[in-house]
């Protein structure tokens, strides 16, 4: 029985040490192909029901990079580096059609109406790196990017669409 018993607890231990061996290339980066799902936002008023936009969506898209100025409520401006999908295209994707705007709200509540124009702008992203980099948990990992806008304009943590 002893024998049994240590033979589980040596598979055992060469099962975890193998698991954890696992290497992932794509691990750092946000429009990952990996095929797990590590954000999703709720998209609204497409058909009667929600429709569920996610990191593997986004890994579908053309991938945009814009330089963005945020300008802040004290009226000073801050380059940005954005890499993300653009808006239009998530729409599109999801076969929005006949709209007018989109509300964009972050997880706290916090939302902002985009008209068409805003939408229809190629630099207007769904960010998902900032310089380079994933978002850090405050800011992401989604956060809309409406190139050209002011500050109050771009959402952090979005979680919601909903099309009009």
């Amino acid at each position: 029985m002893k024998k049994l018993s240590l033979l589980f607890v040596v598979l055992l231990v060469a099962a975890m040490v193998m698991g954890c061996g696992s290497n992932n290339s794509n691990s750092n980066s946000n429009l990952e192909n990996d095929e797990s799902v590590s954000w999703s936002i709720t998209v609204e008023g497409i058909d009667d029901g929600a429709i569920e936009f996610t990191n593997l969506d986004a890994a579908k898209l053309t991938t945009r990079k814009v330089e963005a100025v945020l300008t802040k409520k004290d009226g000073s401006e801050q380059k940005q580096n954005w890499e993300g999908v653009a808006l239009k295209d998530v729409l599109e994707s999801l076969g929005a059609k006949d709209y007018q705007s989109v509300i964009v709200e972050a997880a706290d509540g916090y939302s902002q109406e985009y008209s068409l124009e805003i939408i229809n702008r190629e630099e207007t992203l769904l960010g998902l790196k900032l310089n380079g980099e994933p978002l850090d948990e405050e800011s992401g990992p989604v956060q809309a990017v409406p190139t050209g806008e002011p500050g109050n304009l771009w959402i952090k943590n979005v979680t919601r669409l909903i099309v009009r």
